[in-house]
């Protein structure tokens, strides 16, 4: 056999030394599990990024399979890696008795198992949206998703919406999204009134014809408007949920 033809033999067979723990302790817990599995996670927020910013010419649907796609990758990954690591430390001990290298690795596959399982728990939860839901994130991967979440949805902010209505800022909230807009023409106090009053059933047919939209609006999330003037003091918001999409 050439040495090309072992090579391609070897990496076929990476995963499953991996998982039968016949990789050193040390490579499977600092080189597959903590140097892979942390750049496994900051390619999410890329990720989560590049849905975001393709979000108008993509259906929620396709969105939700590549979402859901790739955490499986990421937890199947995680799986066999904290197999290989448990297994990894029971032969390290077997060698080296004294040292208490391999029950440090076992802690940390225990925490690692843990964090799995959550993660099982948010897909089988299907939350109405991931937006919405890693805007309370606790941990750093989540918070970080959440800022490109932010970033990629705010990429082409400010922007004219029509002739008098500039969108600065859309925002997330685990309650649904908000949206920052400002007024750029002139308006007295009854006139301001009037045109929150105007503004909420355009608002609400338009958000409830939409597909996604929708269906975030049926899944719980509101879309809330928060405007201000010409110059820049907020003078009132609207909040639309899924009850102005109930048939008349």
């Amino acid at each position: 056999m050439s040495s090309e033809e072992t090579a391609k033999t070897n990496n076929s067979n990476l995963f499953l030394k991996l998982w039968r723990g016949e990789i050193p302790l040390w490579q499977s817990y600092w080189i597959y599990g903590a140097l892979v599995g942390v750049a496994l996670r900051l390619l999410s927020p890329w990720l989560t990024y590049i849905l975001v910013s393709n979000a108008n010419s993509m259906s929620k649907f396709d969105t939700s399979v590549i979402w859901y796609a790739w955490s499986a990758i990421i937890i199947t990954y995680g799986v066999v890696v904290l197999v290989g690591i448990w297994r990894s430390a029971n032969k390290y001990a077997v060698l080296n008795p004294k040292n208490s290298y391999a029950t440090s690795a076992k802690v940390g596959v225990v925490l690692g198992a843990l964090s799995i399982i959550a993660a099982f728990g948010r897909i089988a939860a299907n939350e109405a949206d991931t937006v919405a839901s890693l805007s309370e994130a606790t941990s750093a991967d989540e918070r970080m998703q959440y800022q490109a979440l932010i970033s990629g949805i705010n990429a082409d902010l400010p922007k004219m919406v029509d002739s008098i209505t500039r969108l600065n800022k859309i925002d997330v909230k685990r309650t649904g999204y908000i949206y920052y807009e400002t007024l750029i023409k002139e308006f007295d106090d009854k006139q301001k009134g009037q045109l929150l009053n105007n503004l909420k059933p355009i608002l609400a047919s338009g958000l409830c014809k939409n597909t996604d939209t929708l269906s975030s609006l049926n899944g719980g999330l509101s879309y809330t408007y928060i405007y201000s003037d010409s110059k820049e003091q907020p003078f009132g918001q609207l909040t639309i949920t899924k009850s102005a999409c109930a048939p008349l």
